[in-house]
């Protein structure tokens, strides 16, 4: 009898175990459902209630469900949370003896969402330990090894780290000397050299000069502006110098005087957003130039892939 009583109670516990892991693959396979339906935030929110489930029973598709929750939060421009769920996951794929391709496509989704991340926030890739791991620890493959220090250096460049992207594309090269040809390598560092050597234009410097309208936005590289500016500026004067000596003082007070403070005052401050302008698109225009270099091994791995 005593031996029947706990068959009972075990079969008891047993038998809703089965009906609530039958209950949670439910959940997971409308997730799939609604994402199938490119209903991807409802999708996501079934996803995160079978994740809860865990709690409660074993799931199966754990490991499915955090990839696609961080590729969703991937594509809303989440990378914080993307990086979580995909670090949820590796954790979890590790432990049942994955293949190493498996396993390779999600460093590299990481990779990415790293790389995505830094330039987001403008926070240096270097110090996550991630990327580092990625690079120097000999457990991942070449593919995994190449597109972090690719991530790295054009993280760098993204955000004028000009002399770490430098350090690090020598590092690259010296590693994987067959990746860009002679040509490549030095037309990189010729850009960074020019990069450093070339004269920013000084944005108080331009506020100053434009004491005298236009020359501010002349000397920012602007000279269109600065003509215009000029001009306005100049047959403003001209309109309430008139009014002064012919004693009109009341078109001087009532209309030109504002007109002259306010457009001589958007002189200065435009002169000195031109200088910053003209900086931001010199930076941006070597970014990309050194960028385009960076990214040909990236292309050609894909080649290869193919």
């Amino acid at each position: 009898m005593k031996k029947l009583l706990i068959c009972t109670f075990l079969f008891s516990l047993f038998i809703p175990c089965l009906f609530a892991e039958e209950k949670y693959e439910k959940v997971f396979l409308n997730a799939q459902k609604l994402q199938a339906a490119e209903c991807y935030k409802e999708a996501a929110l079934e996803y995160k209630r079978y994740l809860f489930c865990a709690d409660y029973a074993p799931l199966e598709h754990e490991d499915q469900a955090f990839i696609e929750l961080s590729r969703y939060y991937h594509k809303t421009g989440d990378y914080t949370t993307a990086i979580n769920y995909i670090k949820s996951a590796i954790n979890i794929i590790k432990e049942k003896n994955p293949s190493s391709a498996d396993l390779e496509k999600l460093y590299l989704e990481h990779i990415i969402l790293l790389a995505n991340k830094s330039t987001k926030d403008q926070d240096w890739l270097e110090r996550e330990p991630s990327i580092l791991g990625y690079i120097n620890f000999p457990v991942y493959s070449q593919k995994v090894k190449k597109l972090a220090y690719i991530s790295l250096i054009k993280s760098n460049l993204e955000n004028w780290e000009w002399e770490r992207a430098q350090k690090e594309f020598t590092d690259f090269t010296t590693l994987y000397p067959d990746l860009y040809t002679t040509e490549e390598i030095q037309k990189f560092n010729k850009l960074i050299e020019e990069q450093k050597n070339a004269k920013e234009k000084n944005p108080k410097l331009a506020l100053y000069l434009s004491i005298i309208p236009g020359l501010g936005q002349t000397y920012a590289g602007n000279p269109k502006d600065g003509l215009n500016a000029f001009i306005l500026n100049a047959s403003l004067i001209a309109a309430s110098t008139y009014s002064l000596i012919t004693q009109n003082y009341a078109d001087f007070i009532l209309v030109e005087l504002e007109l002259l403070i306010r457009f001589y005052k958007g002189n200065l401050a435009n002169a000195e957003q031109e200088a910053v302008k003209y900086n931001l698109e010199q930076n941006e225009k070597y970014a990309h130039k050194m960028m385009e270099i960076v990214e040909n091994s990236e292309k050609e791995d894909k080649k290869s892939d193919k």
